[in-house]
């Protein structure tokens, strides 16, 4: 968009050049809002234009602000700050005829837990070598374990604050 040069007698004419970009971007803000594309790229190029011509109010007002009408310039600049911070409207997507739908829910299956009974049955279906190669009279694959026993090696400064943890705890009976 052509600009008029600024000076302290042509404020209304700047306030007339300012209100058409205001209504020229608007109505390229409507039509951008259809999916045009070629308004889209006129309203990019007018933000371009409008955002410069605020940087010569800026400039401008730097230039004569002890002057008493430049406060008029200053509401100018301010409608063009306004007119950016509109956004482009989204294209309405087309509406259906509303037609109802039956909607079957599957039940969410129970997350299955996990104890220690399962490990032990999943590792007597699935012994490793280590069990393979041990002999059949020191575990009964075909039997039921009650209790499964981790061995843990532990230097002696771990033992002792173990056993320390141990005695501070509340005995539970």
């Amino acid at each position: 968009m052509l600009w008029l040069r600024l000076k302290l007698q042509l404020i209304p004419c700047i306030a007339e050049e300012v209100s058409r970009a205001c209504e020229l971007y608007q109505m390229l803000l409507q039509e951008a809002g259809t999916g045009d594309k070629s308004k889209l790229k006129e309203l990019t190029l007018l933000q371009a234009s409008i955002r410069g011509r605020i940087q010569e109010f800026e400039d401008f007002f730097e230039e004569n602000a002890e002057h008493p009408f430049i406060q008029f310039f200053e509401k100018q600049k301010l409608r063009l700050r306004k007119l950016l911070q509109m956004e482009i409207p989204k294209p309405k997507p087309v509406e259906k005829p509303y037609e109802p739908e039956i909607i079957i829910e599957k039940a969410p299956d129970k997350p299955k837990s996990i104890s220690t009974d399962d490990f032990v049955k999943d590792l007597l279906q699935k012994p490793s070598k280590r069990l393979e190669s041990a002999s059949q009279s020191q575990f009964n694959l075909q039997g039921d374990w009650k209790e499964l026993v981790f061995k843990i090696k532990l230097t002696r400064e771990e033992y002792n604050k173990l056993m320390i943890m141990k005695s501070k705890r509340p005995v539970r009976f």
